[in-house]
């Protein structure tokens, strides 16, 4: 089902949905691929299951072509469609639309509903469906999805003017910070859910030079100034992070006292990590341990001009 979602772009919401559907769809095809590997060629489906579950293109592409060279290709070959790329489609008319995203609500799945009641804020005939869902499911982040899609088809506030943050909302946040990135959904969800979240005022400082670093920062919106002090003891400017980056995370994962003092530039909301959950998210999720790598060589140019 998720390919006839994939017109829709760059939309956050229904984009998540897709991606959701998508990794649902591609950990029943890897379930398939290990129970077909105990009736035959175990080692070489193994093998492939773990090619299929990498990031790297080139190796989900190799792990593909291998699949299609063992006994069982004839059961598999359906299974491949969904690691090969998507064909280009047509966007869905408004009416298809809402009713594909209506069979998505009827999920029993919580999260596919959730995604989708959110989605369900691009399809205005669904007002009175999502409605009825912030009130009655019985699961609260389907609720709460369903309440933000109706704020939404109500033009009530945007995210920026909420006085908190969702966990969906959260979770779209973190799809566009680089560091989590290339994290799927349900590891999104499990991100979203050991943040916490902080506002600063103008000028406030968040985290003081030479102190032990605890939890890093992830800006939501507003500048955090990064501020060092020269020989002479007066404070200056070495960078400017702003929404979307980290600030932070250099302490934690060294483990040594902060090289600088971070200070809010204008009212600065943020997401916080604290060290233990974001060494234990690198050790979970190798794919965030990698961002993390390219964000460190992105410091040290910046740190060398």
């Amino acid at each position: 089902m998720w390919g006839e979602f994939e017109s829709y772009g760059e939309d956050y919401y229904v984009c998540l949905l897709v991606e959701s559907l998508r990794d649902k769809a591609q950990r029943h095809g890897l379930n398939a691929l290990r129970a077909l590997g105990l009736l035959g060629d175990h080692d070489s489906l193994s093998v492939v299951v773990e090619n299929l579950k990498s990031r790297d293109p080139t190796q989900r592409a190799n792990a593909l072509e291998t699949l299609e060279s063992v006994r069982e290709a004839q059961l598999i070959r359906p299974l491949l469609k969904l690691w090969e790329a998507a064909e280009a489609k047509l966007p869905l008319a408004d009416g298809q639309l809402s009713a594909k995203l209506l069979e998505v609500l009827n999920e029993q799945d919580s999260w596919m509903r959730a995604c989708a009641a959110l989605a369900a804020s691009k399809a205005p005939q669904l007002l009175a469906t999502v409605t009825g869902l912030a009130g009655s499911d019985p699961d609260p982040v389907v609720r709460d999805a369903a309440g933000r899609a109706t704020s939404i088809l109500n033009e009530s506030p945007t995210m920026d003017t909420l006085p908190t943050l969702s966990l969906m909302e959260r979770i779209l946040f973190f799809r566009r910070v680089p560091l989590f990135a290339g994290l799927s959904p349900a590891d999104l969800k499990q991100v979203a859910g050991l943040a916490g979240e902080h506002y600063f005022p103008d000028g406030e400082t968040i985290a003081y030079y030479g102190e032990p670093g605890e939890e890093m920062f992830i800006i939501v919106s507003g500048e955090v100034r990064v501020m060092t002090t020269k020989e002479g003891g007066a404070e200056y400017e070495v960078a400017r992070r702003k929404a979307g980056e980290c600030v932070g995370e250099m302490a934690i994962i060294s483990q040594e006292p902060r090289m600088a003092s971070l200070v809010a530039a204008g009212d600065l909301r943020t997401l916080c990590i604290d060290r233990k959950q974001f060494e234990g998210l690198l050790r979970e999720r190798p794919e965030t341990s990698l961002a993390v790598m390219r964000v460190l060589c992105a410091r040290l140019k910046e740190a060398t001009k």
